[in-house]
C-alpha cells in the first residue's frame, strides 16, 4: 500500500539545502512476528495459488520451489469509502495516546509510531478469534467500528492524497508521504485464504514465502534489507541477531515514510549554543535554532504549545511546552481532549521561536504494555487463538518491537520508527510571543483534519542522541 508513486519519494538533501527549508523526514515500520507453539503441518496451501505483488494483485508464474518468493492471494487492493477514514482516525488517536501512556516509564528521549503499530496490529487482528480477538479489539478501539479493516483502508487512502508535489513560496515542494505493509510467511505452511485475501483488499498486503525454519538468519537478513529500505536506511536492522527462531511461522511488516520542508523556514546563521535545563535540574549546551513567523500558538494550563505547518497545511508538528517543573503533571495528561483543546484555542502571533535539534533512537518491546493495556491473551502461548491466520499451527504473539529515530536541525528533519511484532508459530500580527524551549517538551506529528498523530514523542534532553 504504497502513498508514493516514485522509488525516492523524498527531495534530495542538496535540493533542500538550496531551499534552505528545515524539512521533515519520517519513516515508521511495523512488523508482526507470529510464532507456532505446536506441531505445523507445512503443507501446500490451496489458499495461496500464485505469488502476488505488494498490492495483492496476482503474478502470471506460480512462486519457485524454495527461497524468498511473493504469496498468495490473487485480490488486490479495493476503493476505499472514504467516510470510514474518521472514524478509524478516532480510534487510533485514542490508542495511540494510551500506548504513549503504557510506554512512557522508561526514562530520557521517547518517541513512537501510533499509526505503524497500529496497523501491524490491526492485520493480526484479522486473524485473530475468540477471546483474542475480543481483547485487540477493546484495545484497537475497534469495539464501536463495524468495519474497522475497511476502515484502515480509507484511513490509508486519505494519508495517501496528502503526498505529492506543493506550491509554496514561489516554488514547487514535494510532501513525501508512503505507508506499506509486507507480510512474510513460512515455506509451505498453508494461510487461510480469507486472511490472505483480507490483507490484500484492504492493506494491499502481499506476502513473501520465508523458510523461518532452515534459514532463519536468511530470512531475518531478509526482512530488515526491507525495512531498511521502506525507512531511507534509518532502521537498518529492526530484528536483532536471534530476534527469529525456527519456530516463527509469520511476520507482518508496516513502514510508514514521511519527509517535507517547513513551510517557515529555520536560519542557520541564527542558530546558537544556549542552555537547556533537563528534568533533573542540570544543564547543558545545545544548538539553539531559531524562527519568526506568524503560527498557531496557545497557552494552557502549565503549557505553551506551537504548531508548525509543512507546506499544504495538511501535516504539522505540534510542539507542546510544559511549564518549569510541570512537565510530568502536563504529559501525563496527554490526550486527545488535550490536542483537541490546543488547537480550538490556537491564536496566530508574530512567534520568536527558539527550538533545539535534537536526534535519537529508541527501540522498546512492547508485550508487556500491550498486555497492560488489555490483550494479554494473543502473548499466551496456551490461550492465543489466531485460527483465522492458519489452523495448521498455533499461533501465538512472541514478540512486538518498535524502534524510532528522529532528527532535527536547520536542513531538516528525519525520522524513522520500526515496530516488529513477533510471534513464534496572513498579515502582520499585533502581538508577539517569545517562545524559547529551554526544557523538555513533546511532539506530535499530526495530520491536521482529523488530529492523528503519526508519531508522538518527548526531548527532555536533545544532547543524548546519535
Amino acid at each position: 500500500m504504497s502513498m508514493s508513486p516514485s522509488a525516492d519519494p523524498q527531495p534530495s538533501l542538496d535540493v533542500l539545502d538550496r531551499r534552505q527549508a528545515l524539512s521533515l523526514g519520517l519513516a515508521a515500520l511495523g512488523a508482526l512476528l507470529l510464532s507456532s507453539c505446536g506441531d505445523s503441518d507445512p503443507s501446500g496451501s490451496s489458499a495461496n495459488p500464485a505469488p502476488g505483488s505488494d498490492d495483492g494483485s496476482a503474478a502470471p508464474t506460480p512462486p519457485p520451489a524454495e527461497g524468498p518468493s511473493e504469496a498468495f492471494s490473487t485480490l488486490t487492493r479495493v476503493a476505499a469509502d472514504p467516510t470510514l477514514a474518521g472514524v478509524m482516525a478516532e480510534a487510533t488517536t485514542s490508542f495511540g495516546f494510551d500506548l504513549y501512556a503504557a510506554t512512557a516509564a522508561e526514562p530520557g528521549n521517547h518517541l513512537l509510531s501510533p499509526v505503524s503499530v497500529a496497523i501491524a496490529l490491526a492485520m493480526t487482528r484479522a486473524g485473530a478469534a475468540g477471546e483474542t480477538a475480543a481483547e485487540m479489539d477493546a484495545v484497537l478501539r475497534f469495539d464501536d467500528l463495524s468495519m474497522p479493516h475497511e476502515a484502515w483502508n480509507a484511513l490509508d487512502q486519505q494519508l495517501e492524497s496528502l503526498a505529492g508535489p506543493r506550491q509554496h513560496l514561489g516554488e514547487e515542494v514535494d510532501v513525501a508521504l508512503s505507508v506499506v505493509n509486507r507480510l512474510w510467511g513460512q515455506l509451505g505452511l498453508e494461510f487461510e485464504a480469507d486472511f490472505l485475501d483480507l490483507l490484500a483488499t484492504q492493506y494491499g498486503a502481499g506476502m513473501h514465502a520465508l523458510d523461518f525454519d532452515n534459514k532463519t538468519e536468511e530470512a531475518r537478513l531478509t526482512i530488515n534489507e526491507w525495512v531498511s529500505g521502506e525507512t531511507n536506511s534509518k532502521i537498518p536492522e529492526l530484528l536483532a541477531p536471534g530476534g527469529l527462531s525456527p519456530d516463527t511461522a509469520l511476520v507482518l511488516t508496516n513502514a510508514i515514510y514521511f519527509k517535507a520542508p517547513w513551510a517557515n523556514q529555520f536560519s542557520k546563521d541564527a542558530t546558537t549554543d544556549r542552555p537547556f535545563t533537563r528534568i533533573d535540574g542540570s544543564v547543558v549546551d545545545v544548538a539553539m535554532m531559531q524562527l519568526g513567523a506568524t503560527l498557531a500558538y496557545n497557552e494552557g494550563d502549565g503549557w505553551a504549545a506551537v504548531i508548525l505547518p509543512y507546506p499544504g497545511g495538511d501535516l504539522a508538528l505540534t510542539v507542546l511546552v510544559p511549564d518549569s517543573g510541570r512537565f510530568d503533571e502536563v504529559e501525563a495528561s496527554l490526550s486527545a481532549e488535550l490536542f483537541a483543546a490546543v488547537d480550538a484555542g490556537t491564536r496566530r502571533p508574530r512567534v520568536t521561536l527558539g527550538m533545539p535539534r535534537f536526534s535519537f533512537r529508541r527501540q522498546a518491546s512492547l508485550p508487556a504494555a500491550l498486555s497492560e493495556m488489555g490483550m494479554p491473551t494473543a502473548f499466551d502461548e496456551a490461550a492465543a487463538d489466531f485460527s483465522g491466520i492458519t489452523t495448521r499451527a498455533n499461533l501465538f504473539v512472541k514478540d512486538v518491537i518498535h524502534e524510532a529515530f528522529i532528527a532535527v536541525d536547520e536542513d531538516g528533519t528525519e525520522a524513522a520508527a520500526a515496530t516488529a511484532v513477533l510471534g513464534e508459530a496572513t498579515s502582520a500580527p499585533d502581538d508577539v510571543v517569545e517562545l524559547e524551549i529551554d526544557r523538555p517538551f513533546l511532539i506530535a506529528l499530526r495530520e491536521v483534519s482529523t488530529g492523528l498523530p503519526l508519531f508522538l514523542g518527548r526531548v527532555v534532553d536533545p544532547s543524548d542522541g546519535e
